[in-house]
């Protein structure tokens, strides 16, 4: 069971509309959706044949392993889930009211590159982190740079 991380981004009356349609899929996901080919797969990894593949086992084959790890970097969704967002589910339990969004992370806040691109679509925020054993964070984003950071 991860600790959560419980997040708050509040945004100016200007960016309210572009939050909520970020919040409507979560914020990890609306910026690196998970390739639809590691959705649902095991972690760590099944190796199967093929012929167990074409009966519907549960698992990947040597070829797909190859495959999935020349185009995406990783053969399960676990592996691409933390490297590419920070944390396993990306965000969830999410909520939008009036240009402030909720959300949960599993074991840490999302990853620096998917705040690099929010703030390509929204540049100035308020962002306030905090892990269920009471360390996080306080940061001001103003056009596109931290002003401000608190932990």
């Amino acid at each position: 069971m991860p600790n959560h991380v419980y997040s708050i981004i509040s945004v100016e009356e200007k960016y309210v509309d572009k939050l909520e349609e970020i919040s409507k899929v979560g914020l990890c996901r609306y910026y690196k959706p998970i390739p639809k080919e590691l959705e649902g797969s095991s972690s760590p990894t099944i190796i199967i044949t093929a012929a167990q593949h074409k009966k519907g086992a549960r698992g990947i084959t040597k070829v797909m392993q190859k495959k999935y790890k020349k185009e995406y970097g990783y053969d399960n969704w676990y592996d691409w889930s933390n490297r590419n967002w920070g944390t396993k589910w990306g965000c969830y339990e999410g909520e939008h009211d009036d240009g402030v969004y909720r959300y949960t992370t599993a074991w840490g806040p999302v990853c620096d590159e998917i705040l690099s691109m929010l703030l390509k679509d929204i540049p100035s925020f308020h962002l306030t982190w905090e892990e269920e054993q009471g360390y996080g964070a306080e940061i001001d984003y103003v056009d596109g740079e931290v002003s401000t950071y608190i932990d």
